[in-house]
């Protein structure tokens, strides 16, 4: 979890250069300590790990792009039948009565007996060449399919980015809680000091006002804590889909990105799901463009058969017949204006490819630079942090020896519990900013950091029973 490490306030002169601090590596430290002694409940959802795992089977957003890619799916089984011929089958079956009349009177010594009556027939037809309209469907289709399973491999990449933002605000806002209850502890000591100091004459009026007041700010600062993490808290059950109980887990050996910006851009040309689908949109565009000249060109061509048998009055027929059929609609402007469409079509395709690109490329170097601002200013703060607690056992020294102000020591206080709270910000930034390039990169993924969930891959959507699932 994040939480700076614990500071030491004797007034011995050793500690006033305190060894550099690591807040991460001490937090998961003493977590792994009260964990072991069994101090505290364990948690449903100990490590990022089994978090995302539980929001992949829970968040109900995901669970709608999933249905989506499945009527993609479906869409495309429907266009690869229409590829194929089409049978048709028709029967009758019956009875068939006649008399003879006689004078409008019916002759009950010529009646006949009922005779069956029925028939069958099988037909089949194939389009050979049908103005590529259905070819240009299954074409679509067929891309569709590739472009739906990026378009969802982002949202997941998306998922695990928002679901380590959720983890992480519930593990910045406790160590932040704790920060701040820690002050105020430290600080109502300090006033009840001065109270006692201000009944033996030893204190001054304005000296329980200043204490007073930097306990009141510290309870103002602990409240505000108290309800970011509960809100946090919140936002965690809504996205992974369980409740928060003990202490979260800070995520260990997340994966790296790339050593510079060079080989970042170039695994980002071939991993980036949005400039991938991109592509493949253009590619798509292409294929209905070169379909669709046949509703200009080419006629309607196809083959049709028939066989039909009939029975009736104990007589048996058959039959069997071929065709070629062909037509050629006389309406070539209004061809022509859909051709036009496809191309146009086409073009923007072509530049929504090159922009996804332009974009890409952008949002890596801001993602970079990002990172390496956080990596910066984490550094920094902990420099901070460093110095406030070199400030702090001074002024602490200075105030039990009676050469010190106390407006030194409150102040000092104040500042040290911001640079905790600064320094725990930057940290969880850092994590942030790091698993946003590899999202920006397009190698974000569960397989990379070992989640264990099913693959998105096309053979999940092609089961049957997906449509059903819980």
């Amino acid at each position: 979890m994040f939480a700076p490490s614990s500071r030491s306030h004797s007034p011995n002169p050793s500690n006033s250069h305190p060894r550099r601090l690591y807040p991460l590596r001490a937090a998961l430290v003493a977590s792994l300590c009260i964990l072991a002694t069994g101090a505290l409940p364990i948690a449903r959802a100990q490590t990022l790990q089994e978090a995302l795992e539980a929001s992949w089977k829970n968040n109900i957003a995901f669970a709608i792009e999933k249905r989506k890619v499945q009527e993609v799916f479906e869409v495309a089984r429907r266009a690869a039948i229409d590829l194929g011929p089409i049978f048709n089958l028709q029967g009758s079956y019956g009875l068939q009565a006649q008399r003879q009349l006689e004078g409008g009177e019916p002759d009950a010594e010529k009646n006949f007996d009922p005779a069956k009556a029925w028939s069958a027939t099988v037909s089949v037809e194939q389009s050979l060449l049908q103005s590529g309209q259905v070819y240009a469907s299954h074409a679509i289709a067929s891309y569709d399919k590739k472009i739906a399973l990026l378009r969802l491999r982002a949202f997941e990449a998306q998922l695990i980015l928002d679901g380590l933002q959720r983890y992480l605000d519930v593990v910045e806002s406790s160590a932040a809680l704790r920060v701040n209850e820690k002050s105020e502890s430290q600080l109502n000591e300090q006033w009840r000091s001065v109270r006692r100091e201000a009944a033996l004459g030893g204190a001054s009026r304005r000296d329980v006002a200043l204490a007073t007041a930097s306990l009141a700010e510290a309870r103002a600062q602990t409240i505000e804590a108290r309800n970011a993490n509960k809100a946090a808290r919140r936002a965690f059950h809504d996205h992974f889909g369980i409740e928060v109980e003990g202490e979260l887990k800070t995520p260990q050996n997340l994966p790296k990105p790339p050593q510079n910006i060079e080989a970042a851009q170039a695994l980002m040309l071939e991993r980036s799901f949005n400039l991938r689908a991109a592509l493949l949109e253009w590619k798509k565009q292409k294929k209905v463009a070169r379909s669709t000249r046949g509703l200009v060109f080419l006629p309607r061509v196809s083959l049709k058969g028939n066989y039909a048998v009939a029975e009736q009055n104990d007589s048996t027929t058959d039959s069997f017949t071929t065709e070629l059929s062909f037509s050629y609609p006389l309406r070539p402007a209004y061809f022509m204006s859909g051709y036009r469409s496809v191309l146009n079509a086409l073009r923007l395709a072509r530049d929504g490819a090159r922009l996804a690109e332009q974009n890409a490329r952008r949002e890596l170097n801001d993602a970079w630079e990002a990172f390496a601002a956080a990596q910066e200013s984490e550094r920094a703060r902990q420099e901070t942090l460093q110095a406030r607690s070199i400030v702090l056992n001074s002024a602490q020294r200075e105030t039990k020896l009676g050469t010190g102000d106390l407006d030194d020591l409150l102040e000092a206080e104040r500042n040290f519990a911001e640079a905790e709270r600064a320094t725990i910000a930057a940290q969880r930034q850092t994590f942030v900013a790091q698993i946003h390039m590899l999202n920006v990169i397009g190698t974000l993924s569960p397989a990379l950091l070992q989640l264990e969930v099913p693959s998105l891959d096309a053979p999940y959507f092609r089961r049957w029973g997906f449509a059903v699932e819980p």
